[in-house]
Order: C-alpha cells, then structure tokens, then sequence
C-alpha cells in the first residue's frame, strides 16, 4: 500500500510540474503558467497575489 501510495504521488508530481512548467497554455498566450505569472507579476501583486 505505502509503494502504491508513493507512486501515485510521484506521477502527479510529475505531471503538475510538467504542466505548469513545460507545455504552453493556449489561453495564456501559449506561455506556461509559471511563464504568464512572470510576466504579469506586477497584476498579480495588486490583488494580494505573490
């Protein structure tokens, strides 16, 4: 139980990683995620977001 539990928890590592880091959104742009809130930082920090 504790490998299955592990496993599963690396994959969607892995896979959130990769989504917010590696493929681009089109409906940001077609940035990533990480790349579009770099980019729009200074938006972000004016609604308490960091």
């Amino acid at each position: 139980m504790c490998n299955s539990y592990w496993l599963v928890t690396r994959f969607f590592s892995n896979w959130i990683d990769e989504y917010n880091r590696e493929r681009p959104h089109e409906s940001l742009g077609n940035l990533t995620p990480v790349e579009y809130l770099q980019e729009n930082q200074s938006e972000f920090s004016l609604y308490g977001f960091s």
